[in-house]
C-alpha cells in the first residue's frame, strides 16, 4: 500500500497475444508489424508516462479452424 506521495515502478511484459487482433482472411491471431505506444496514467485524460516499441514483423499467434465460419459471403465492416 502507498502512501500518498509515494510513487513504485511497475514493470510488466506485453506478450505477442497481447497485441494480437483476428484476420478473418487467414482465420489467425496476428500481431501486426510496427511501431506500438503504452500509456500509462489514472485515465486517458491523465497520461503519466509513455513508452513506445517496434515489432520488426507480423507474428501468428494463434490460427483457428473455421469450423463454425458463415455459410454465405458477409460484408464486413471496415475502418
Amino acid at each position: 500500500m502507498l502512501n500518498p506521495g509515494d510513487k513504485q515502478t511497475l514493470t510488466f511484459e506485453l506478450v505477442p497475444r497481447d497485441l494480437a487482433s483476428f484476420d478473418t482472411a487467414s482465420s489467425s491471431w496476428i500481431a501486426e508489424a510496427g511501431q506500438y505506444t503504452v500509456r500509462v496514467g489514472a485515465s486517458s485524460k491523465d497520461i503519466k508516462d509513455t513508452a513506445s516499441f517496434r515489432l520488426p514483423s507480423e507474428i501468428t499467434v494463434k490460427t483457428v479452424s473455421k469450423t463454425l465460419s458463415p455459410g454465405r459471403e458477409m460484408n464486413l465492416l471496415r475502418p
